[in-house]
């Protein structure tokens, strides 16, 4: 259930304001996604840290419209290589445009690991 918070949590964090600059990208990856995905990959708290805004700060919200605060959510992100994880994937499953400037993704990830974990 935790997982699936955060899960939920990643992905609205996904709801880009800038619907132009991921149509502009020429290449299959999206370079915001990829620094995401290697600091976690690194367990680099800080790089997670970084890639959330600081003004206006940032509104997270878990299952039951609980507020999660930007620590938690980089704790939960970087803990993941201390148990493991090797790859970290993503599948686009919805992509919508729901007016000009908002762009949501919403993004089905698969987290791989060291056997034995």
């Amino acid at each position: 259930m935790k997982t699936m918070r955060h899960l939920s949590i990643f992905l609205i964090a996904l709801a880009f304001a800038n619907a132009a600059h991921a149509r502009q990208s020429s290449s299959s990856t999206f370079p915001p996604f990829e620094k995401w995905r290697a600091a976690v990959l690194a367990g680099d708290s800080s790089a997670l840290s970084s890639l959330y805004t600081q003004s206006p700060a940032p509104d997270i919200t878990g299952p039951g419209k609980q507020t999660v605060s930007v620590q938690e959510e980089v704790a939960f992100w970087s803990s993941w290589k201390s148990k493991g994880l090797t790859n970290l994937t993503a599948q686009v499953v919805q992509d919508e445009q729901p007016s000009p400037d908002i762009h949501t993704l919403v993004l089905q990830l698969t987290l791989t690991f060291k056997q034995g974990n």
